[in-house]
């Protein structure tokens, strides 16, 4: 490789982790990890490319499961939504306002177990609930 193929070769690194990194700032993740990928393929060892790739594919996992538990909260399907968003949790330990999106799903679950009162009372959660009940 000469000299001119290795300043090209940097540039073009530099560009693709440039581009990377601008998708990353706005949280286009699909995006992100194609640029990262593509960067990682090209030259693994270039600032950490492996690294940033591995990263990115976990925060678009992470995105993915959020933006899946705010629809199915909007839709009202609150323990599907409570599930996704503890994978989004789980996966980054503290993404975006997961924690309270959680709570709140329990809230509503919650409200929906005491304002139904033909729920069975094995259904019901929290040792309360038993002990009135029996």
């Amino acid at each position: 490789m000469g000299q001119d193929d290795g300043i090209n070769h940097r540039a073009r690194c530099e560009e693709l982790l440039r581009i990377a990194e601008e998708f990353e700032k706005v949280e286009d993740w699909d995006n992100a990890v194609a640029k990262y990928r593509e960067l990682n393929e090209l030259d693994h060892l270039f600032q950490g490319a492996e690294s940033k790739l591995l990263f990115a594919v976990r925060e678009r996992e992470c995105f993915r499961n959020y933006a899946e538990g705010k629809a199915l909260m909007a839709a009202g399907k609150y323990a599907e939504a409570a599930g996704a968003l503890r994978k989004a949790k789980a996966r980054a330990g503290v993404y975006k306002d997961t924690a309270s999106l959680i709570r709140a799903c329990e809230r509503h679950l919650v409200q929906t177990e005491v304002s139904d009162p033909a729920a069975p009372v094995a259904a019901r959660k929290g040792c309360l609930g038993l002990l009135l009940f029996l």
